[in-house]
């Protein structure tokens, strides 16, 4: 029962009031609390806490307990304002009221996203946002905020444009799938399958199903023969696409057999590649435990080069080791040693040294030629620019070479060489001759290399003297092979034989004008009459 300050004073008296009088209480109302209109003075009787204290206590004490009995009151107020309990209503009434909390989390980040494109699937889209309408219990205006926070590209623009027109759910989505959700044609159809294909890093189930749900979302219908095929074309491997082939004709099964076989597959290429990986590194703290596990690493030795004026043998300084007077007390394994060490020394590729590819059994033709009126060797080089000469041939037969020379000649294998002069050649070849500037380069394989230079001032026919050369003997070896296969049987159909008749069509190194070919000599008899000939001219131009 609500009661006012007249009742309090003509209430019982308490002890303090008994002994110190019945004082009106004055406080002042806290700000931002209670309204202006409630004093801390109209409060129930039964919420009043009793705080009992002696008559011996002073003032002091008296007024201390007040203000707590006050603020413990103000808290009670407080909290029946927080829970709804009107101001009147007793503390029996207030326990029985009941607390409602109910929350509204965002959920439509959760929800898929709509463009309006082909890939884009229009039904499971709306199917998504009425299933959390339902199960959120969205209004109106919240299912068409979601649909709006939810559209993307084309929809979006559509709605920016249109959807003012329409102030319900069930139109607007009508209106948009109109718009959007048509069916695809053949040729989209076409290339939004074909645009798809096995990525790196991804599976071929993956891919697969991605593939699969790509074909079956148009209403065109295909056999499995033909999903298959679809499904392999996009396969990323060219090594697989066969044998995923080769298994689908073999067995002919269902697409969900054909599925399983390439998840077999990848398992296998997740085992191969696990056996690939390289060892794991020890992660023992301990430097001699990873020094006893991992294996140990040999250097090369940095060997240290002596000066000039040093025997390397003695270590005495005034000679070399080549010109040392002592008498060679070194046993064999330490002269292999000796060996070794100069080995390890010299550079495997000098700046002036030459290197000369393996010809795999082919010989080399050199030309005979003059050079400065010295006769000597030449080789015809097609694949130099230059033409060269030897040093020491050069110093041997006196030519005059100018040593002030500044280039560098580049090599096959991506070496450089330095020429150490030039010189003024006249080359002659048979009954061609021509004067052309040779470069001087030392440890030389060859005498003379005619290079590109000296061909083209040098008129001088290469193929036509000396056709049977590097490729004819090739040539001839292949034919006499072939011969001795052809003649050790009867049939002049056998597939040897066409092969080699194909191959031998293309050959125009052949040019002697004794043999006659053409391309109907099939027979064995006829292919070993053509070999002799060919053995006898390539005998007469060796």
């Amino acid at each position: 029962m609500e009661t006012d300050h007249t009742e309090v004073k003509n209430s019982t008296l308490i002890a303090d009031e008994a002994a110190f009088g019945t004082n009106e209480l004055k406080l002042m109302t806290p700000q931002g609390i209670f309204e202006d209109s409630i004093s801390p003075t109209r409060l129930t009787r039964m919420d009043a806490i009793e705080n009992r204290t002696t008559p011996n206590e002073n003032a002091n004490g008296t007024t201390e307990l007040v203000m707590l009995n006050t603020t413990l009151q103000m808290m009670v107020r407080l909290l029946q304002r927080q829970l709804g309990t009107p101001p009147g209503t007793s503390n029996d009434n207030a326990t029985t009221a009941q607390l409602q909390k109910t929350t509204t989390p965002d959920l439509t980040g959760t929800l898929p996203t709509y463009s309006g494109t082909e890939s884009d699937n229009f039904a499971q889209w709306k199917t998504a946002v009425e299933s959390m309408h339902q199960r959120c219990a969205w209004t109106e205006a919240a299912t068409i905020n979601a649909r709006i926070l939810r559209i993307r590209g084309r929809a979006a623009a559509l709605h920016r444009t249109t959807g003012h027109l329409h102030a319900d759910w069930t139109s607007w989505v009508t209106a948009l799938k109109t718009e959007f959700d048509k069916p695809l044609l053949f040729c989209q159809w076409f290339a939004y399958i074909d645009a798809r294909s096995q990525r790196e890093n991804e599976t071929m189930t993956d891919y697969m199903y991605t593939c699969l749900q790509r074909i079956r979302q148009a209403s065109y219908k295909l056999s499995d023969n033909d999903v298959v095929d679809w499904l392999i074309q996009g396969v990323w491997s060219t090594n697989v696409k066969p044998m995923l082939a080769a298994f689908y004709d073999l067995r002919r099964g269902t697409i969900a057999e054909f599925l399983h076989y390439a998840q077999q597959m990848d398992k296998r290429d997740v085992e191969i590649s696990d056996e690939k990986k390289p060892p794991a590194v020890s992660k023992s703290s301990k430097l001699s435990e990873r020094n006893a596990t991992e294996p140990t690493t040999t250097t090369t030795p940095n060997y240290a080069r002596l000066p000039a004026d040093t025997c390397a043998r003695y270590k005495r300084k005034g000679h070399r080791a080549i010109n040392c007077p002592d008498p060679d007390t070194r046993t064999e394994d330490e002269k292999a040693a000796a060996v070794q060490r100069r080995q390890a020394k010299s550079s495997p590729e000098g700046i002036n040294r030459v290197t000369i590819a393996e010809t795999s059994g082919r010989r080399i033709i050199l030309l005979q030629a003059s050079v400065n009126d010295t006769t000597s060797q030449a080789l015809w080089d097609t694949g130099c620019a230059v033409t060269l000469i030897d040093e020491q041939f050069a110093q041997k037969h006196k030519f005059k070479v100018a040593t002030d020379v500044d280039c560098v000649l580049g090599g096959p294998f991506g070496n450089s060489c330095k020429p150490t002069g030039v010189t003024q050649a006249r080359i002659t070849i048979g009954d061609n001759c021509a004067t052309v500037e040779a470069k001087v380069i030392k440890n030389l394989p060859y005498k003379v290399m005619v290079g590109l230079d000296g061909r083209q001032a040098i008129s001088f026919d290469y193929i036509e003297h000396y056709d049977h050369g590097i490729h004819t003997i090739e040539f001839i070896q292949k034919l006499e092979k072939n011969v001795r296969i052809s003649t050790s049987s009867d049939s002049d159909t056998q597939p040897s034989l066409s092969n080699f008749v194909t191959e031998l069509s293309t050959v125009h190194l052949l040019k002697c004008e004794s043999i006659k070919y053409s391309k109907k000599m099939s027979s064995a008899t006829q292919l070993k009459r053509f070999y002799e000939k060919t053995q006898d001219n390539s005998t007469t131009a060796r």
